[in-house]
């Protein structure tokens, strides 16, 4: 190597060096995301729509908070809905034709889940719009109805389990 080749190569490096000098000293950590740390240690759950209830206490059990599920009653103003800790309300799945083939036949469908999430009891609620969907392709053909029906379900149970993860989410970043 050449004295004039490593002059050109001197400021690249100094100006590394001092960043990652500059970047250790000043205490710069790289650190993963953790939405698990403000989790409460129990929290009441209440859904209007049960699988989106079991797949949410499920994933807060997971992260080692004990939960209780709130029974689902039809009327909105129910106690057991207004005490819950954490509430889903006005959930709605769609789904819908969004690709039709030559002959008309639906080849790709569009799947949703939306809700609204409350956290905090009575008055204190904030709420949240949450939304998930996902767009499938189905096979057309007479004989593909099993393998259609297992891509529906566990499109549906893909949606609940993001729904679900999204709101722990949330849930983890209040103070």
């Amino acid at each position: 190597m050449s004295v004039r080749h490593l002059l050109n190569k001197l400021p690249s490096s100094m100006l590394i060096m001092v960043l990652s000098l500059g970047l250790s000293a000043c205490g710069y950590q790289l650190r993963g995301d953790n939405d698990k740390a403000n989790l409460p240690s129990q929290i009441s759950v209440y859904a209007d729509d049960q699988q989106l209830a079991n797949t949410t206490v499920e994933i807060l059990n997971r992260a080692d908070v004990a939960t209780t599920l709130s029974a689902y009653s039809s009327t909105a103003d129910s106690a057991v809905a207004n005490v819950a800790g954490m509430r889903f309300t006005n959930t709605k799945t769609s789904r819908e034709g969004v690709i039709h083939d030559a002959n008309g036949n639906t080849t790709h469908w569009r799947y949703s889940v939306s809700t609204e999430m409350l956290l905090g009891t009575g008055d204190n609620s904030k709420t949240f719009k949450l939304q998930e969907y996902q767009q499938i392709e189905l096979n057309t053909a007479s004989g593909a109805g099993s393998t259609n029906d297992r891509i529906v379900a566990s499109t549906w149970q893909e949606l609940y389990q993001a729904i679900a993860q999204q709101a722990v989410r949330i849930l983890g970043k209040q103070p």
